[in-house]
């Protein structure tokens, strides 16, 4: 059931925001969205099948922390 929710609103996201983009040809911002979009319904998609999608905060944090050693 969860699975088929996250298939209707992601519809309905593509249908709405991301028709419009083809439409005005702004292929770099679709590109970037399209790959977003992607890696959000995939997650979104194992997280309904109770698969453990490792955090990408750790490395967020690290990234943060080498580009501002102050922080620390």
């Amino acid at each position: 059931m969860e699975t088929f929710i996250i298939l209707i609103l992601f519809f309905c996201v593509f249908a709405f925001d991301l028709l419009p983009l083809i439409k005005n040809k702004e292929k770099k911002v679709y590109w970037i969205y399209m790959v977003l979009f992607f890696a959000s319904f995939c997650v979104l998609i194992l997280y309904t099948y109770h698969v453990d999608v490792p955090s990408p905060s750790p490395v967020i944090k690290q990234m943060i922390l080498k580009m501002f050693p102050k922080l620390k």
